[in-house]
């Protein structure tokens, strides 16, 4: 596949995401600590590809610390972090290195009952591989 076809392929993908979930002010979500918060309370974690809401509350010293300590995985639909990994590599060479944020095109509080959602930039790394 030459890379005009495999750009096409990409554009294609982007375009069929789900557009973004606006969150509210009054709206809570769970702190890595475990408490639920207001959503205005988080701060922002910029992506290098978007503005994602990091849920790690103001008060909150130990999710701070653990949040730079792992990987992000952010949901473009959400545009927040809804999980995080240990940094880690896996068997196909792609790397999860702490403190860096990766996205998924959607996640299963904007997509009910979705069972998987792969992780963007290892598609594009697996991609690059073949």
């Amino acid at each position: 596949m030459d890379d005009h076809a495999k750009l096409a392929e990409l554009v294609d993908t982007l375009s069929r995401l789900k557009p973004p979930v606006l969150v509210k002010p009054e709206d809570t979500h769970v702190c890595m600590c475990g408490r639920r918060v207001p959503a205005s309370v988080f701060t922002m974690v910029d992506t290098g590809v978007m503005r994602a809401v990091n849920n790690v509350c103001p008060d909150c010293v130990e999710g701070r610390r653990e949040d730079t300590k792992l990987a992000r995985i952010a949901c473009c639909t959400c545009k927040a972090v809804v999980a995080r990994m240990v940094p880690h590599k896996d068997r196909d060479g792609f790397e999860f290195k702490a403190n860096h944020t990766y996205h998924i095109g959607q996640c299963g509080a904007c997509t009910p009952g979705l069972d998987k959602s792969d992780i963007i930039e290892k598609a594009i790394y697996k991609e690059r591989m073949r």
